[in-house]
């Protein structure tokens, strides 16, 4: 895998649990992030999505776009 590649799984995988924290969906997360349902899945599931829906997840959820540990 490329570092960007263990970047991006890192992230999906830090926000995917941080939704669950929330006791959210991946619908209710979109909801709340102002996107749609798809870009959610596609996120969580290592997929290339806009940097700026992104931004609208980690915002959302609280989660630092830094690799490392989950706060």
């Amino acid at each position: 895998m490329t570092p960007e590649q263990i970047y991006r799984a890192d992230l999906s995988r830090r926000v995917k649990a941080a939704r669950k924290a929330h006791g959210w969906t991946q619908r209710a997360l979109a909801y709340h992030a102002k996107i749609g349902t798809r870009s959610v899945y596609r996120f969580e599931a290592g997929e290339d999505v806009n940097w700026s829906t992104v931004v609208k997840i980690l915002a959302v959820l609280r989660v630092e776009p830094t690799m490392g540990e989950e706060r």
